[in-house]
């Protein structure tokens, strides 16, 4: 049924997929439009209008406005209406002409005088691109400086969803960089062609490929927004915090009683608020490792002291527990955690004092790796490092027992 000449032709809008340097791509994917009954009306708000109607055979060519003028001059209006070519509007730095005649002459016979009415273009395409690459890649450094030059960046990745967000921001802006540097590109060729006299090849199925990579970077920076908004929201509310009580048990089945073995050990509680300080837990959660857990329990044994007579004997732990998404990561992860807990946080008395620490490489039945460190001067602290499957744990123990006779309750626990 069609439409009224009375009435108004309704516009429909369609987002620009093609890119706006390259000619023949552009034109193509007009004509195209135009087999599909949609002709080009103007561009606006980064979309492109069209008037829906018959579909016809026509041809469209751009050509570049000087930047001095942002409509083609009345000289070159006429021209064209007399070779039979409308104008139809502005199109980005071009101004679009249309031909329903399949005969007649081309707007540009003459590839060098065309070539030159695209010089000026090109050196603002050639300035833009200078100015936009190095602000490209200062971001690019920034993001890479802020994942690389911190933290591990396993680490980083498994305890922080930011961490995810800056790496497929890096990604989105090393593919915009690389497209606008191929546009750049793409158009300097083609007037270096034109400067030869070769003519324009107006008609090309290059902008097939284009207008599926646009719809595809599109859809991936939708998805990525969503994602991102969902990962965010997902990690706040992963954040609780409880003490451990019989009703709010801990998370893993490994308690301190399981170091402790003396039967007078009792847990000690001290309140701040409502928070107890010597026995809670901390859970986060990450895309990456849904489930964290930072686990402290401390205790006492009533008539014991402390070798140095500094008070009643009271052991701690802190646990820090990883679940990962993906079960590769879980050895990184261990070597990252190694690095900062101890490589990094006892630098100067791994230089200075060598023989202080003694890091153990230990084979426990059930546990892919396992690692424990000592203290040899003050044999109250020593640290457990162990991963299996998918799971890491970091233990910091405070006390005189020895860790590994406690490494069968750990593998029992990470079952």
């Amino acid at each position: 049924m069609g439409l009224s000449s009375s009435r108004r032709p309704r516009l429909v809008p369609r987002l620009n997929y093609v890119d706006p340097w390259d000619i023949p791509a552009m034109e193509s994917w007009l004509v195209q439009m135009a087999a599909q009954g949609l002709y080009f009306v103007r561009c606006s708000k980064g979309l492109l209008w069209f008037r829906r109607d018959t579909p016809g055979a026509v041809r469209y060519r751009l050509d570049a406005i000087s930047p001095l003028s942002p409509t083609p001059d009345l000289d070159t209006f006429q021209q064209a209406r007399e070779m039979g070519w409308l104008y139809v509007g502005k199109l980005g730095q071009f101004s679009l002409y249309r031909c329903d005649d399949p005969d007649a002459p081309e707007l540009h016979t003459d590839p060098l005088t065309q070539s030159m009415t695209l010089e000026l273009l090109e050196q603002s395409i050639r300035r833009n691109v200078s100015l936009c690459t190095p602000l490209f890649l200062l971001g690019i450094g920034m993001i890479l400086a802020g994942f690389l030059g911190g933290r591990p960046p396993v680490l980083q990745l498994v305890e922080s969803s930011a961490a995810f967000s800056m790496l497929v921001s890096l990604l989105l802006d090393l593919i915009v960089l690389a497209w606008l540097l191929l546009q750049c590109r793409r158009f300097c060729r083609l007037r270096r062609s034109l400067r030869e006299g070769i003519p324009m090849e107006h008609r090309t199925g290059r902008f097939r490929g284009q207008v599926t990579r646009s719809r595809f970077l599109i859809l991936f920076a939708l998805l990525f927004a969503v994602l991102s908004a969902g990962i965010s929201v997902r990690s706040i509310s992963g954040r609780e915090r409880w003490n451990i009580t019989p009703e709010h048990p801990s998370p893993l089945s490994f308690h301190l009683t399981h170091i402790e073995t003396d039967p007078a050990f009792t847990y000690r509680h001290l309140y701040l608020s409502d928070r107890d300080m010597e026995n809670h837990v901390q859970a986060a959660w990450s895309l990456f490792a849904p489930a964290q857990y930072e686990i402290e329990e401390g205790g006492e044994v009533p008539g014991r002291s402390w070798p140095d007579n500094s008070g009643t004997y009271s052991p701690s732990f802190r646990l820090s527990y990883y679940r990962l998404t993906l079960p590769f990561l879980a050895e990184p992860l261990l070597r990252a955690l190694i690095q900062e807990e101890y490589d990094d946080w006892y630098a100067y008395e791994l230089e200075h004092e060598p023989e202080r620490y003694q890091f153990l490489r230990v084979d426990q039945p059930g546990l892919d790796e396992t690692a424990l460190v000592y203290d040899a001067v003050e044999d109250t602290w020593e640290m457990l490092f162990a991963r299996r499957g998918a799971q890491v744990v970091v233990l910091r123990y405070y006390g005189l027992e020895d860790l590994s006779a406690a490494l069968p309750a750990l593998a029992q626990a990470l079952t």
